[in-house]
């Protein structure tokens, strides 16, 4: 039973004993029985977790105080106790959530622990809440990704087996083990996959990510299990983009340095000091990045041009050795950016501004296994298209 479902169920109950209670108290009322001060502060901090009973302490000098302050009869208080025995969910914080998950990581049994079966419910009733299945698919995430390649005599065995060769009863007991795990591998790989991608369709930005960066891996079935997003080169270039764009949205700044020298180059074989043949619309989003980045607190325009000496082989130069020296260059200038037109100022600073709005409003949690890291922030790790 949803907390909609339960809220509905509750005030039929209350109008059967003639009391009348408005729909936002009742929901003040709940938020106060788990100790929250407002159901809002209830909602943006926590999410429902599903429990087969509820036996935690309610916070009842809250609930009483918060009657007390919406003039309420105090028997409301004592109803809502009672029936909320009798509801299905705890609600806890994403990182409480998560550090459940941790605690089952390593358990080969962990579809049996209380924390799968607790996301499961919880998803089935709250099915439109990304976060279940993002969480869900950590629990997946404990496969082998070259398992073929870490045996190769039961990989060559396995290969006979499927021909329907015989095999050595010598070797029988080993090849059974060995495709054993091989399907616990490919089970574990699938429901990953299949719950990060339930996860990414109802927006889930960090769980598209990371189903994003796991598919382009070579282990990967690219024809059974990319469909959507490597059916050809250029779909896996819209995908790059994409996640580009989104990490640099975040305030990556790796991501955002690639987007701006791609802006500028757009028009130009080099990075010269000066822009000015540079089109308005790259332009003006160059600027749009630029502004952006100023208020993160670093410089897209600045340049890491050097010049240093090296030997004609190539490496660094070396005085005690000595021998004819050469000039290497590394890096590119500053970049100037021609003024805009004030029209056009003003039109970037409101798309600046709008960035700025999404990236002090963002509330994403992004997993990890070691608690220090799991976070709401992107670090530059998160982002290197170069390796792919």
């Amino acid at each position: 039973m949803s907390i909609q479902s339960f809220v509905y169920d509750f005030k039929q109950q209350l109008k059967s004993k003639q009391i009348n209670l408005k729909t936002t108290h009742l929901y003040e009322l709940i938020a106060a029985a788990f100790g929250h001060k407002s159901y809002s502060s209830l909602k943006l901090s926590t999410l429902p977790l599903y429990v087969h009973s509820l036996d935690q302490s309610f916070a009842i000098e809250l609930l009483i105080k918060r009657c007390s302050e919406l003039q309420l009869d105090e028997i409301v208080s004592k109803l809502l106790i009672e029936q909320l025995r009798g509801f299905n969910f705890v609600f806890k914080t994403q990182e409480e959530c998560a550090e459940l998950v941790r605690q089952a990581l390593d358990n080969e049994e962990f579809e049996n622990s209380n924390i799968f079966q607790q996301l499961q419910k919880s998803f089935e009733v709250y099915s439109d809440q990304s976060v279940y299945p993002y969480l869900i698919a950590q629990l997946y995430s404990d496969f082998e990704h070259d398992f073929f390649e870490d045996d190769s005599d039961m990989n060559y065995l396995y290969q006979r087996y499927l021909q329907g060769q015989e095999i050595s009863s010598t070797w029988k007991p080993d090849l059974d083990r060995f495709i054993a795990n091989k399907e616990r591998n490919e089970y574990l790989r699938k429901n990953y996959i299949n719950y990060l991608s339930k996860a990414s369709r109802l927006g889930n930005f960090p769980a598209k990510y990371q189903l994003y960066k796991f598919l382009l891996d070579d282990y990967v079935n690219r024809n059974e299990d990319f469909v959507e997003s490597s059916e050809n080169s250029e779909q896996q270039l819209d995908s790059l983009t994409e996640m580009r764009l989104e990490l640099a949205r975040r305030g990556n700044e790796k991501a955002l340095r690639d987007i701006f020298e791609q802006t500028v180059s757009a028009d130009l074989e080099k990075f010269e000091v000066s822009l000015n043949s540079l089109k308005e619309e790259c332009l003006m989003e160059a600027w749009k990045w630029q502004k952006f980045a100023l208020f993160l607190g670093f410089d897209l325009a600045k340049g890491n041009y050097r010049t240093y000496g090296i030997d004609e082989y190539g490496n660094d130069y070396d005085d005690d050795i000595g021998g004819p020296i050469y000039v290497a260059e590394v890096g590119r200038k500053d970049i100037y950016l021609s003024p805009l037109p004030k029209e056009k100022e003003y039109l970037l600073d409101r798309e600046v501004e709008q960035l700025i709005y999404f990236y002090r409003n963002l509330n994403e949690f992004v997993f990890d296994r070691y608690p220090s890291i799991s976070s709401n922030v992107w670090s530059e790790d998160e982002w290197n298209d170069e390796e792919y």
